[in-house]
């Protein structure tokens, strides 16, 4: 569907400017999870590509799309099985304090 957007992709800076007003400053969710709002959070980077790649929210709504951290991706890749036939489906998970 697209290309990931790392940590420091400055596309999500408005978002994340949005959320702080929305929700009453920088730092209203550091006392669940120990950071301010920023740019850099996965599920900014998510609503992006929901708001900017045709087609998406709807294959994820539908669960023909998935999302991660680069820890997903890298476990994913290493579970696989492309063996001609192979059947396992790879797994996909995440390290929670990366889900941010």
């Amino acid at each position: 569907y697209h290309h990931a957007l790392v940590w420091n992709d400055g596309r999500t800076a408005e978002l994340a400017a949005q959320w702080c007003a929305k929700l009453g400053g920088q730092d209203v969710l550091r006392p669940v999870c120990g950071l301010p709002i920023a740019s850099y959070f996965s599920v900014l980077k998510m609503l992006w590509l929901f708001d900017n790649v045709p087609g998406l929210k709807e294959a994820a709504e539908a669960g023909d799309a998935i999302f991660g951290t680069i820890d997903s991706w890298l476990v994913w890749n290493l579970t696989r099985d492309i063996s001609p036939g192979a059947t396992p489906a790879p797994i996909h998970i995440t390290e929670p304090t990366n889900a941010c």
